[in-house]
């Protein structure tokens, strides 16, 4: 990237940009208008084995990376790969192979379709899902040494390397692009939860999101009044504005009136 990034938006796929058909073409016009100085990710909390193929099935704006699996992967379209460098940063022990084998010694236990199966993520399908039967293949995968965390969302589960959330994975794109924390507006709608914010970042929730923010994010969580795109929109505006703001205030501190 050739371009001096000063912001980047973060966004939820599923709960902000999608789920509105006016509000994601406002969103696509706005991009047109706004990408010279401002980085854009997407990420959500399900493998993507294609892409690019999920870009032109929602016919999205093209994003600089798309952070997929719980943050176990990232997708860098201007190389048209996975970041391998990311991947090296995980737990070492992780062994998908491995993970699937004891996974599906349970008989109620299936594979997701092959578009969900990636090599950093075992997605499944358990018969009538509970928080025993999770738990139980929990135990199962640690009798056997398998080294996984059990992300669920839904009806479905995955195993992915241990250690992977979306956060860490965001504050990892920011260092490679040289963005501060505080410059990385992660925008969630109604499938995330407020630990997405734990690193400082500048976070918006639209008004579709039903996410539950503890008082330590005051001042540090836009809600829009927006749904959808709309309000991911309405949040970068909002931080923007802030930031100006900011700007403006300590400038008149550094340069006090002459008396």
């Amino acid at each position: 990237m050739t371009i001096l990034l000063r912001h980047i938006l973060v966004s939820d796929l599923a709960g902000a940009i999608l789920g509105h058909a006016d509000a994601l073409e406002g969103l696509r016009l706005w991009l047109a208008h706004e990408r010279e100085h401002m980085g854009v990710v997407y990420f959500t909390r399900h493998p993507v084995l294609f892409p690019r193929q999920l870009l032109e099935r929602f016919k999205l704006p093209t994003p600089d990376f798309l952070i997929s699996a719980q943050g176990a992967e990232i997708y860098d379209f201007a190389l048209e790969e996975r970041i391998s460098s990311w991947s090296g940063q995980q737990d070492a022990g992780w062994n998908a192979e491995e993970a699937r084998r004891v996974a599906l010694l349970r008989s109620d236990v299936h594979l997701q379709p092959e578009e969900y199966q990636t090599s950093r993520a075992v997605s499944l399908e358990i018969s009538t899902l509970t928080p025993r039967r999770v738990r139980e293949l929990e135990l199962a995968l640690a009798r056997d040494a398998v080294v996984a965390q059990i992300a669920v969302s839904g009806d479905y589960v995955t195993l992915l390397p241990r250690g992977s959330h979306p956060c860490t994975a965001i504050d990892f794109i920011a260092q490679r692009l040289r963005i501060p924390t505080e410059h990385v507006i992660v925008s969630v709608g109604d499938e995330c939860d407020a630990t997405v914010f734990q690193r400082g970042f500048a976070g918006t929730a639209t008004a579709n999101s039903g996410v539950a923010l503890p008082a330590a994010l005051a001042g540090k969580v836009y809600r829009s009044p927006f749904s959808y795109a709309d309000g991911v929109i309405d949040g970068v505006q909002y931080w923007r504005e802030r930031w100006q703001h900011s700007n403006d205030a300590n400038a008149g501190r550094a340069h006090p009136p002459e008396r």
